[in-house]
């Protein structure tokens, strides 16, 4: 299945990936899918990296690639699927940002 994705999606990593998750909601049961499937992305994302895994939001939009991949996985119609996140070991440790890069002049208190 995964190489069936890759073949849509074209990029490596998806196939390289151990897991692929495939989040979904119905739309007839959400007041703002997009948000949600968001937020429940970025919590995968934050247990991921807990656990020592990488991910990647792999964007496929509510557009054709979606489609293709609705009608491969067979997701009924309703449900919104805007991205797959592939889960695995990352190849290379990123380092945390220090405390030098961190701008200050970027936050505004109240007004811009």
């Amino acid at each position: 299945m995964k190489n069936k994705i890759f073949g849509i999606v074209g990029q490596e990593f998806v196939k390289e990936a151990p897991v692929l998750i495939v989040p979904v909601t119905d739309v007839n049961k959400s007041d703002v899918p997009i948000q949600d499937i968001a937020v429940a992305s970025e919590n995968m994302f934050l247990q991921a990296k807990a656990l020592g895994l990488g991910t990647v939001w792999k964007n496929v939009g509510n557009n054709e690639l979606a489609v293709r991949i609705k009608t491969l996985l067979n997701i009924p119609e309703q449900f919104l699927l805007i991205n797959i996140i592939p889960i695995g070991y990352p190849k290379e440790i990123q380092p945390a940002h220090s405390e030098e890069e961190f701008d200050k002049n970027r936050i505004h208190y109240e007004k811009w």
